[in-house]
């Protein structure tokens, strides 16, 4: 199995050309056959050929949070309680004498 590379050390890589293997907004400074170009945006460079690089500013993309669970919960006259995951559906289940609770999920920050 091979092991993936921790391009995001700090450390310069070689690479030999071909797609670009890190996030494409990842800062990086790059070398050409010796010439530097430093802090440039790993979208706006020409990766298909062999280079050194050095990963300065890695981008990381943001992780939405989990949306919490939403439920309607029917309340029967009669004591029976049943959980609908839309307000239509639990509506048309719905007696007269009975009543909705809209339900969401607390969730804790982590």
């Amino acid at each position: 199995m091979l092991k993936e590379i921790d391009y995001n050390d700090g450390e310069i890589h070689t690479w030999s050309g071909g797609k670009c293997p890190i996030h494409q907004k990842s800062v990086v400074d790059v070398s050409y056959g010796g010439r530097w170009i430093l802090a440039a945006k790993a979208a706006d460079l020409y990766w298909f050929k062999p280079l050194l690089f050095r990963i300065t500013k890695q981008h990381i993309e943001p992780v939405a949070p989990p949306k919490p669970l939403e439920l309607w919960v029917n309340v029967y006259a009669d004591g029976r309680v049943m959980a609908y995951k839309t307000a239509d559906i639990a509506a048309s289940w719905l007696s007269r004498t009975g009543r909705t609770i809209r339900v969401i999920e607390v969730l804790e920050d982590v």
